[in-house]
């Protein structure tokens, strides 16, 4: 199914597929795929640039998924972290006091590391079309 955006190339518009690639609110072709997760399979959307076929995204959508994560690993890093103090006041061996205590010095590696792996695309994405909408005249007040 092809979606159109024809006319509005250089009109920023947060709510619309942009084109990193190419710059713009570009046409673009919408596809069906399924995803797998341990949960079982589901569909989804994707765009893709008629001009370049590089995968669009709607720039806000990106925004609102970088921000989701970012509070999802807070929480995550904040809960482990009490767990695993709640766990070393409980252990009495010294081993296990001691791998506990490692694990609490790389938990932060963990879930920085998977913070960016998981943002910087989205945050990069948002950042790189707010930039190119400022250029052209666009605030976030519109």
């Amino acid at each position: 199914m092809a979606g159109a955006n024809k006319t509005g190339v250089n009109n920023p518009d947060p709510n619309k597929p942009w084109c990193s690639k190419c710059r713009g609110h570009t046409e673009f072709t919408e596809e069906e795929g399924t995803r797998s997760s341990s949960e079982g399979s589901y569909t989804v959307t994707i765009r893709k640039c008629v001009e370049c076929n590089k995968e669009i995204y709607v720039p806000y959508a990106k925004k609102d998924g970088f921000l989701h994560m970012t509070i999802m690993c807070f929480a995550v890093f904040i809960g482990f972290y009490l767990l695993l103090l709640y766990i070393s006041d409980l252990s009495g061996d010294e081993s296990e006091k001691e791998a506990i205590g490692f694990l609490i010095k790389t938990l932060p590696v963990i879930c920085g590391g998977s913070w960016l792996y998981f943002t910087i695309s989205s945050g990069l994405f948002y950042l790189k079309w707010k930039r190119w909408a400022t250029e052209l005249g666009w605030s976030k007040s519109e």
